[in-house]
């Protein structure tokens, strides 16, 4: 793609490096839809006036309502029985009448061969067909479909339960750009991509948990590939975080369970000793992953006497949910104490961001902490008991209408409790905002990719803490 239609997408004000190293997730100008419009042709998706926003958003999830109508049998179906077709959605007031898919029903599949067969029937559009073994193991068919270039990511809560979403290549590099843009509203859209990235999360190329592969946006996007340094550089897959757990099954998997507990000791180790190198070498950094490794970092340097002193230009992003790996949970407002407290962060250099496995936009905070919704193409919403909105200003289940996937239907109400503001008390951007005062409603388990990520490594940081 041309340099001077990439510049039609927004991305003026970025710096040359990180426009060339964008265009992969960019489509040719002449491809785009309604729905790209809305997130390619928007200067910056966190300050768009909200009427141009609107009007992108209207005719972006429009256009997606009826692709997914007409081309996914089971969410046709499950339209038709609240009698509401593409012909329904006139004018903006009619959106809030598309049928939302609750998050639980991605965690409702089989194992083995049914789990294809599931896929498929969720899924708008074309799975491509794969060959497999016998008795396929999720890995395997995950694997698999990555090579005809479909992404299969998945999460899991405290339940143990796997939740899978499906993303052919149009939804995945939709994700990708919206995902750099959420970062270079952290870290400045003329960003320094030479940092030294921390990464409190695996690698991306070694798994298909979420939180790993949204990770790879920003690697592949916004920083050199070798400057890139990750907590967990081993595969992960859903059986290895079942074993983790101590699901196991037989005397071989609880073999393989005490080889990953060992195995936690050494990476931690060496994660550390890189991390105490690059602040010696005073490295310009930013780390980002899951607050609960993060802390657990904390302690154990810590237990061994080490106080580090970061830059105070270093940036810390928090993604993934609150629980810590001792299963007591920590406000974020408590977090950025704690970083001030031993690592001399800024609080404003502490950001969290909301994100959730099902939704192709992040909510970053900005520097009063409140987390800004990419309001070009998601339609965010809080819902009452009997599932309407509620206005501004008022606690309930957070909703969203998200307009980007291409591969599954983005209209998704969650477990999330949350409130929502319509402009932010604190800074310019436009747009609505959520408080960070985010919990999970009652009866819904922790989903969140950090608490499956404090669990991967809780039992061994916590019986090393005590060497």
């Amino acid at each position: 793609m041309a340099i001077e239609t990439s510049q039609k997408t927004g991305t003026q004000s970025m710096s040359e490096e990180v426009r060339q190293r964008l265009q992969p997730v960019i489509p040719p100008r002449d491809q785009w839809t309604p729905v790209d419009e809305a997130v390619y042709g928007v200067e910056n998706l966190y300050r768009i006036n909200t009427e141009e926003a609107h009007k992108l958003r209207f005719k972006a999830i429009q256009y997606s309502f009826k692709h997914h109508y007409e081309n996914n049998e089971f969410y046709r179906r499950y339209c038709q029985t609240d009698h509401i077709s593409p012909s329904d959605i006139k004018e903006p007031s009619d959106l809030i009448k598309i049928p939302f898919i609750p998050d639980a029903f991605f965690k409702d599949h089989p194992a083995g061969d049914g789990f294809l067969a599931w896929l498929r029937k969720i899924s708008t559009g074309k799975v491509p067909e794969v060959q497999l073994k016998k008795n396929p193991s999720f890995q395997d068919i995950m694997e698999a479909l990555e090579e005809q270039e479909y992404t299969v990511t998945f999460t899991s809560g405290t339940s143990g339960r796997f939740s899978f979403f499906p993303r052919n290549r149009l939804t995945w590099i939709r994700q990708k750009y919206s995902i750099a843009c959420c970062a270079m509203e952290i870290l400045g859209r003329t960003l320094d991509t030479q940092r030294i990235g921390m990464q409190f999360a695996p690698n991306p190329a070694k798994t298909f948990l979420f939180i790993g592969r949204g990770t790879s946006a920003v690697q592949e996007t916004l920083f050199v590939r070798e400057n890139m340094h990750y907590i967990i550089n081993s595969k992960i897959t859903p059986d290895s975080i079942r074993i983790s757990k101590g699901m196991t099954h037989g005397l071989k998997e609880k073999l393989m369970a005490k080889i990953m507990d060992y195995a936690r000791k050494g990476i931690m180790n060496k994660f550390i000793e890189e991390l105490e190198a690059f602040v010696s070498q005073d490295k310009r950094m930013i780390l980002g992953g899951s607050p609960s490794l993060i802390m657990a970092t904390i302690n154990l340097l810590e237990k061994k006497g080490s106080h580090l002193k970061l830059r105070d230009d270093t940036i810390i992003m928090t993604a993934g949910g609150w629980k810590m790996v001792t299963g007591a949970p920590m406000s974020d407002k408590a977090f950025r104490a704690r970083l001030k407290e031993v690592w001399d962060v800024p609080d404003k250099n502490c950001r969290d961001i909301y994100g959730m496995s099902e939704c192709s936009g992040l909510f970053p905070d900005c520097e009063g902490h409140y987390k800004h919704v990419p309001h070009s193409f998601i339609y965010p919403m809080v819902l009452g008991d009997d599932l309407k909105p509620l206005g501004f200003g008022q606690y309930g289940r957070f909703a969203f209408l998200d307009a980007l996937p291409d591969s599954y239907p983005g209209f998704i109400v969650t477990g999330d409790r949350v409130r929502m503001l319509e402009s932010c008390p604190v800074c310019d951007r436009i747009g609505p905002v959520v408080e960070s005062d985010i919990s999970r409603m009652k009866g819904s388990d922790d989903r969140g990719c950090s608490a499956v990520m404090g669990q991967l490594m809780a039992s061994g940081m916590a019986k090393h803490s005590r060497r």
